[in-house]
């Protein structure tokens, strides 16, 4: 499915789904099983014209739970056809053929839910320079990174103060500092400091992206990775170093290399955390003119 489609397409099908449902309850006046029908065809529309009129509550509604119903609605009513047809008689047909559209439609928006989930996701996602305001939720997210992840090396979160001193210190530099925010949360947050601290390193900056847990392979960390890249370029900086904690970090490996990222090398067994011994992958970007040119 293209992801330009988006979630209003989900509303679509299940307007279809609960529409079917809805015809078949009404040839089943009188027969058993005739409320269940009309409340689970009554629940389906409602859904569906939600996500039609609304396509972002698909964000906070939770489409998976709502595509769970369908398939067991449909199978519902398929074993309630197959129980009553005698019953049923001539309507049989109609009952059983709003199961099978039920889980056909389920069907259809798993196979494209993952690509419309993300793209309606993205579209949401708002980038933007980081506030003072942001540093309670932006310790948040370290603070996991620390005590669950290999990420970073640090074993003790810092505090909020702590925080904020370290963000004002690549403020002042003039380093770029981003945050991804959607609907009002910080779900996430990137920023280029020094690579070292003595001056001939200065056109090179060393890159750190951090994702709220809940947001992981989301294309959260993809959206501010691209934008920091952006905004370091702008800045006159013509390298930048990604120092990658654990070489079993394969997922933010994966996100440097398709940022374009090249790998440049392995120090072996530098770190001890969680009572094993860690790597860090080391990969390097160009930007701008990077070496063709003098600064």
């Amino acid at each position: 499915m293209p992801p330009g489609i988006g979630l209003a397409l989900f509303g679509w099908l299940f307007l279809i789904g609960g529409a079917t449902g809805l015809v078949s309850t009404l040839v089943m006046w009188r027969a058993p099983g005739f409320w269940w029908s009309l409340l689970s065809a009554v629940f389906t529309i409602g859904v569906g014209g939600a996500l039609f009129m609304i396509p972002e509550l698909g964000i906070v509604m939770l489409p998976p739970l709502l595509i769970a119903f369908l398939i067991l609605e449909g199978i519902v009513t398929i074993m309630f056809a197959l129980d009553h047809w005698r019953e049923l008689s001539g309507r049989w047909g109609w009952v059983l053929g709003s199961g099978v559209v039920d889980l056909a439609l389920a069907g259809l928006i798993l196979i494209g839910l993952p690509t419309t989930y993300t793209w309606t996701l993205m579209n949401a996602l708002l980038v933007r320079p980081v506030q003072q305001q942001d540093i309670a939720a932006i310790t948040r997210i370290y603070a996991h990174a620390v005590l669950h992840g290999t990420a970073s090396f640090e074993t003790e979160p810092p505090d909020e103060a702590d925080m904020g001193r370290r963000q004002n210190g690549l403020l002042a530099g003039g380093f770029p500092y981003l945050v991804g925010e959607l609907d009002g949360t910080v779900v996430g947050y990137a920023y280029a400091g020094p690579y070292r601290a003595r001056s001939a390193y200065r056109f090179t900056v060393e890159d750190s992206v951090y994702v709220a847990p809940q947001m992981h392979k989301q294309g959260v960390g993809r959206a501010l990775l691209d934008s920091l890249l952006v905004e370091a370029e702008a800045r006159g900086y013509r390298q930048m170093i990604a120092v990658i904690g654990d070489s079993a970090q394969s997922a933010s490996i994966a996100l440097h290399v398709a940022c374009g990222f090249k790998h440049i090398g392995v120090l072996e067994a530098v770190g001890f955390k969680f009572g094993r011994w860690l790597d860090c992958v080391l990969l390097q970007r160009a930007l701008g003119q990077g070496a063709e040119t003098p600064p």
